[in-house]
């Protein structure tokens, strides 16, 4: 955990150094900004990690899990989302996926900074986002806790 934060301090001191390179106008994002990225961030990081946890547990191994997260990850959630378009009952089922909640509760947070937005009009509130992410992070580590508890690993 020691690394985060001189991460963020090298990319704050790298992007002086260019701003003062090119004699750029330096301004900082609010504070309040920089914890609402930081909480979304750790919202889906947790989120993802806890699928992988739950498949990881559920089939006994890293390498299975890796692969379907990937897959799911890649393609079904991207399938899902273009035939969403077209379909009703296929947009519902959308609104529920992992990434397109992460999108959109990391997506009001490009647009205050001026960066690339993914949509103008996201599928899904923010509070819908931030919900549905904790539901599964929940679920996830409810299923690995209970599947482990189970198997009495020990």
């Amino acid at each position: 955990m020691q690394r985060d934060p001189l991460a963020f301090i090298a990319a704050g001191v790298g992007s002086l150094i260019v701003a003062f390179s090119e004699h750029a106008t330096i301004v900082w994002p609010p504070l309040g900004d920089i914890l609402k990225g930081a909480g979304a961030m750790l919202l889906v990081f947790a989120a993802w990690a806890a699928v992988g946890l739950g498949l990881a547990v559920l089939f006994q191994g890293t390498a299975l899990a890796i692969g379907i997260g990937l897959v799911y990850a890649l393609v079904v959630e991207g399938l899902i989302n273009v035939f969403a378009a077209r379909n009703d009952v296929v947009k519902t089922i959308s609104n529920g996926l992992l990434g397109t909640n992460a999108g959109a509760l990391v997506d009001p947070l490009r647009s205050s900074s001026g960066g690339f937005r993914a949509s103008t009009n996201p599928p899904v509130g923010v509070g819908q986002a931030a919900i549905t992410l904790g539901v599964y992070v929940v679920v996830f580590v409810l299923l690995a806790a209970i599947l482990l508890r189970q198997r009495d690993v020990t």
